[in-house]
């Protein structure tokens, strides 16, 4: 179980003691996608940045695709 809080911590610490030289516009906490998280969002990469791509962002013949835990993982 301590395992699994490591990563909490880490985000926390983040939160709590920014960098002097470095600010996060945002912290993200990101796991496998399983069969049960198929309605979740996933990040990809767009234009040289990585990105939320959100189901309702999907065209609908591509949702199955999105929600396959084969391709996004």
């Amino acid at each position: 179980m301590l395992f699994s809080l490591i990563p909490a911590l880490e985000i926390l610490n983040l939160l709590l003691n920014p960098g002097k030289t470095q600010s996060h516009e945002f912290v993200m906490e990101v796991t496998d996608k399983t069969k049960g998280d198929v309605k979740g969002g996933t990040l990809i990469q767009y234009e040289n940045k990585i990105r939320l791509l959100e189901i309702p962002q999907v065209p609908k013949e591509r949702v199955d695709e999105f929600k396959s835990v084969n391709k996004f993982k």
